[in-house]
């Protein structure tokens, strides 16, 4: 049973459709971030988890930190597996030309739900 806890928040302006509980990516400028799709397991500016879904304009309320509910986008059958992202910002084993977001605390069926622990922005989860 995926489950939520102990979760940091911030909350920024969707410049595009973003489905709840997947990954986005910091976009827009320094004068006016916003939150956009990932691109995938390499991109290098995940900004975390959304915790709703919005449309460009609305705002999204990101975890950055803490155990969050997320997509999974192939099956996980272990915890404490890093986990990167798919393009579509779902959860997936993150291999070595991956950029890690997190640590699987549970298992996850495809497109099921499944919870991860998000870790600082700072921090090197490799």
């Amino acid at each position: 049973m995926a489950y939520i806890e102990a979760l940091e928040t911030i909350t920024v302006v969707a410049s595009g459709t973003i489905a709840i509980y997947t990954a986005v990516s910091v976009g827009g400028t320094d004068a006016s971030p916003t939150c956009v799709n990932t691109s995938g397991p390499t991109d290098p500016l995940v900004l975390g988890v959304a915790q709703n879904a919005a449309v460009a304009g609305e705002p999204v309320c990101v975890a950055i930190c803490g155990i969050t509910k997320m997509v999974a986008g192939a099956t996980i059958a272990t915890r404490g597996l890093r986990v990167s992202c798919t393009s579509a910002g779902k959860a997936q084993v993150a291999v070595s030309t991956n950029v890690p977001i997190g640590i699987s605390m549970g298992v996850g069926a495809s497109d099921k739900l499944m919870s991860v622990l998000l870790g600082k922005p700072n921090v090197v989860l490799a």
